[in-house]
């Protein structure tokens, strides 16, 4: 009886190892379970964060091509507005040296040709009024073509100014 009583004990013992064994098993596969689901949430978290990444790299690649097409164009556009200033300028230049001989021509006429020399080298005074009418023309032409160059140069100083504050803030009206 004592051999089986050892052997009831013994079993039960052995049971109660089983038991523990499993328990213990039971235990690792449950944090096994919990590194796997923690991992799976994580996974899934920097799989979200790559998404959202790419996502932002996408659109901060499509708004440098927008930004490089725009560079583009306002690069185009000062150069237009460089070849409508140089030729402002040439016109400018060309009606100034113009007037610049003009006006030496007629300072130079006015000091060997004084109204006296008009009055003496006409035949009479009907020739007179008409040569002093027609001098009054001339510097009335003279007045309206200065004027025009006056215009002329605050257009070209608008402009100069203007395409100065375009370069200068970027603002092209693209």
């Amino acid at each position: 009886m004592i051999m089986f009583m050892m052997a009831f004990i013994s079993n039960i013992s052995y049971g109660a190892g089983e038991k523990q064994q499993i328990k213990k098993v039971e235990q690792q596969r449950q944090v096994i379970q919990q590194k796997i689901n923690s991992l799976r949430k994580l996974e899934r978290r920097e799989t979200n964060k790559l998404s959202r990444n790419q996502q932002k790299l996408e659109k901060n690649q499509q708004a440098l091509r927008r930004s490089q097409n725009q560079y583009k164009a306002k690069q185009a556009n000062i150069v237009s507005l460089q070849k409508d200033l140089n030729s402002y300028l040439a016109q400018y230049n060309k009606r100034q040296s113009g007037s610049a001989d003009r006006i030496r021509a007629i300072y130079e006429s006015r000091r060997t040709t004084p109204i006296l020399d008009l009055l003496i080298s006409t035949d009479n005074l009907s020739q007179f009024l008409d040569r002093v009418y027609y001098q009054n023309l001339i510097i009335q032409s003279d007045k309206a073509k200065m004027n025009e160059l006056k215009t002329e140069a605050k257009k070209v100083a608008k402009q100069i100014n203007k395409n100065t504050i375009i370069v200068l803030t970027g603002d092209l009206g693209s």
